[in-house]
């Protein structure tokens, strides 16, 4: 915004100066080529030319620098904010020429232009450009939030893992094409099979451990201290059955058989009445 205002100002200067030269060449020639030059006839060229080119000021002045003849604007010389005009001030160079009376000179004529419409013309302008600027800027700001929903989109997916983790809960992303999120996302799907694979395999460890200390290690049945459990458990809970039954098996003179038949074809009999046993 700066950059555009300060090249209008710029541009503007440049018109002024260029006017002002031109203007002040253009007057003075036809001062020089008036047939007598005296000073109602140049107070007059001077005052039309004035009324009907919007200047600021024109001022004739003899070889002594005394004043001949001058005409100012008196109104208001400025076409914008006074804010506006002091922080970008216009500074357009004053167009000189000499006036000449046949060899000899008869003055110096200074020429400077209304710069209240340039002020007016920079302002419009920087208005303009602001509003526009502030228009793309708005639209910008939009769409980059919508790009940068989309791009952060995964860090809310992982944000999900991690929580989905804490609920011993395992899920794997679709790895994102942004390149340093494709690495977060990657990191964090290889931690959670990492994890996954320990949970079961401690959970795995955790049953067998569970079963050899709660079965026997031949039948596979529950052992004492587990069939008390589930007694103790049938006989507190409200919605147990109101009526059972305990039914005790023993296998009579199990030494002497062990001692005949060897651990081997025992253990054996020991699972098919185990089997049995678990079936009904």
């Amino acid at each position: 915004f700066l950059v555009s205002v300060l090249t209008a100002r710029a541009y503007l200067e440049q018109q002024l100066s260029i006017k002002n030269v031109d203007n002040a060449s253009a007057l003075a020639l036809s001062l020089s080529q008036l047939p007598e030059k005296d000073p109602i006839a140049i107070d007059l060229l001077v005052s039309a030319q004035f009324d009907s080119g919007h200047y600021q000021e024109i001022r004739l002045t003899d070889p002594t620098h005394r004043v001949v003849v001058e005409r100012k604007y008196v109104g208001d010389t400025l076409g914008a904010p006074a804010w506006f005009a002091r922080i970008f001030p216009i500074r357009a160079t004053q167009g000189i020429a000499q006036v000449q009376d046949g060899w000899r000179q008869l003055g110096t004529l200074t020429v400077t232009s209304h710069s209240r419409y340039a002020y007016s013309e920079l302002w419009s302008g920087a208005l303009k450009l602001l509003s526009w600027l502030l228009a793309a800027g708005f639209i910008a700001g939009v769409i980059g939030t919508l790009i940068m929903r989309i791009i952060v989109r995964p860090l809310d997916q992982v944000v999900g893992q991690a929580q989905a983790i804490s609920e011993r809960r395992f899920i794997t992303l679709n790895e994102p094409r942004t390149p340093e999120l494709n690495s977060v996302v990657r990191a964090m799907n290889q931690m959670v099979a990492r994890l996954k694979q320990m949970f079961e395999e401690e959970a795995e460890r955790l049953d067998h451990l569970r079963r050899e200390i709660n079965h026997d290690a031949v039948t596979g049945l529950p052992n004492r201290d587990a069939f008390m459990n589930y007694l103790q458990t049938a006989l507190v809970r409200e919605d147990a059955a109101p009526l059972g039954a305990l039914l005790i098996v023993r296998l009579k003179d199990l030494g002497e058989i062990n001692r005949r038949l060897g651990h081997g074809s025992v253990d054996l009999l020991l699972k098919q009445v185990a089997s049995i046993l678990t079936e009904h």
